[in-house]
């Protein structure tokens, strides 16, 4: 309209230019009133309403496209929130049941050891009822002494057996459990490689601690690491022969460390020694141990750990782990 209405003016002025068209001009002569501007008047209104009208409309769809816009926004960070949220699931998924294979690996990596525990005890029980069977006129003494043994070596086979139902136990359990109890029956898995390396397995604590958890999952962090600590020890000539693992109360929390006196890790490593995968054995390890241990310190326990090594001096990692519905004989913060 502006166009046609542009080009009519403008034809009207060429035609007049060249007294093609001769208009009446004999309203120049008149004085101009109010009433002469009315149709201008109205002619501006239209433009304006129409200007206004054209403009709410533009309005109206930048509105409709922004809303479009910001739609499309969500759903696309929904989407990416959704993806990162599910691969976070199957990862989680993945681990646990890594850690779960990893677990049984372990086991039959110490079987050896295991089955040797298990037939000391085995043989001082024939042995003393044997000797009993032998004695023609056995004395009630003698009788019983025979019997003592034979009983406290049943005892240590069923500790064993006990421990290692424990190991293979696939469902988890959240109790009140002992925490020393868990070491100590850790440390009697771990009886065979430490005696084979040559190692002895220094455990001491302040009190007595209990926390609420699955002791199956905490029983496998002491193991991890323990068994880190025998390799680590078994790889080079040391004059201290002794893992030292201590427990002890400090504020809300129980810090428990395990040290060696081993190879120790390299600086760079130790930035890496809780990443999946990554092993700092030479030949033989999957490197899930660590992650493993980590995962189920902050998951199932909201705790921490940390790593100090020195190459040549050894390792110490320190687990915190925040204490519930905790029961303790002795309060006190060192050892």
């Amino acid at each position: 309209m502006a166009g046609a209405a542009s080009l009519f003016l403008l034809g009207g002025a060429i035609l007049e230019d060249r007294h093609l068209l001769n208009p009446n001009l004999y309203w120049r002569a008149n004085h101009a009133n109010a009433a002469d501007k009315v149709p201008e008047i109205i002619a501006i209104i239209i433009v304006a309403v129409i200007c206004a009208l054209y403009t709410r409309q533009i309005k109206l769809s930048l509105k409709r496209v922004w809303t479009s816009e910001d739609l499309l926004r969500q759903e696309r960070d929904n989407l990416e929130t959704t993806v990162a949220q599910r691969t976070r699931e199957l990862k989680q998924a993945q681990l646990e049941k890594m850690t779960q294979l990893y677990r049984f690996a372990e086991f039959g990596r110490l079987s050896a050891g295991i089955f040797h525990d298990l037939v000391n005890p085995l043989t001082a029980v024939n042995l003393n009822l044997h000797q009993i069977e032998k004695t023609k006129n056995p004395d009630f003494k003698s009788s019983q002494d025979n019997l003592h043994r034979a009983l406290k070596a049943t005892e240590k086979m069923n500790d064993f057996v006990i421990t290692l139902k424990r190991q293979l136990k696939k469902e988890s359990q959240s109790i009140l459990f002992s925490v020393n109890e868990e070491i100590r029956q850790t440390i009697l898995l771990l009886n065979y490689p430490l005696t084979k390396a040559g190692l002895n397995c220094d455990f001491r604590s302040n009190g007595e601690f209990h926390l609420q958890g699955d002791p199956i999952k905490f029983n496998q962090i002491i193991l991890n690491l323990v068994a880190n600590a025998i390799d680590a020890s078994n790889r080079k000539e040391t004059k201290n022969s002794e893992i030292k693992i201590r427990l002890k109360k400090h504020n809300a929390k129980i810090l428990i460390t395990i040290i060696d006196y081993g190879t120790g890790i390299s600086p760079e490593n130790q930035t890496k020694i809780f990443e999946p995968f990554f092993s700092t054995k030479p030949g033989k390890g999957l490197g899930i141990g660590l992650s493993a241990t980590k995962n189920i310190i902050e998951k199932d326990y909201r705790g921490t750990i940390s790593c100090q090594s020195q190459i040549g001096t050894g390792t110490k990692f320190t687990i915190s782990l925040p204490l519930k519905n905790e029961l303790s004989k002795n309060s006190a913060d060192t050892i």
